[in-house]
């Protein structure tokens, strides 16, 4: 990641990192296969900050809330929480 970072000249992106890397935590599905519904997906989206901002999350995820609505996205947006 830190490749990607520096090529957006935006330094390091711990904030990414700090999502839980477990195994079955995607924020991308194929909808054509169910990916959802069999828990088959990628990491594929980021959470980009500088070093600063980075110090100050205090809690990051993935919203699976959103795959509820009629016609979802195939992303499942990732969050971020930010304190002073």
């Amino acid at each position: 990641m830190d490749g990607q970072a520096d090529e957006l000249g935006v330094g390091s992106i711990p904030s990414a990192m700090r999502i839980p890397q477990t195994a079955d935590r995607f924020s991308w599905f194929d909808y054509r296969s169910k990916g959802f519904d069999d828990n088959r997906g990628l990491r594929i989206d980021l959470l980009l900050a500088s070093q600063p901002l980075a110090e100050c999350c205090v809690e990051t995820g993935i919203d699976y809330e959103i795959r509820s609505m009629e016609k979802p996205s195939d992303h499942a947006p990732v969050w971020a929480t930010f304190r002073r």
